[in-house]
């Protein structure tokens, strides 16, 4: 599984790098984006079972991210 975690904070998204153990999680990977600009440029070219995202962001809100990532990116059945 591919994690991608969304903040415009550097320090919130050093922290869950330090804090996210992948192994013991079972992730093969985790990514990270500063603003939901960078964040759809990354779910263009990988996919991602579990997104993590701020609610409060500069230029589009995390609930606006995830409506349309919800849109784009529909859960397979």
């Amino acid at each position: 599984m591919k994690l991608l975690a969304i903040d415009d904070q550097p320090a919130v998204l050093e922290m869950l790098c330090r804090q996210i153990n992948l192994e013991k999680l079972g992730l093969e990977q985790m990514d990270i984006a500063s603003s939901a600009g960078e964040a759809r440029e990354k779910l263009a070219a990988q996919t991602y079972e579990i997104i993590l995202c701020d609610i409060e962001m500069p230029e589009e809100d995390g609930i606006s991210f995830a409506k349309w990532a919800m849109e784009e990116y529909p859960a397979p059945n």
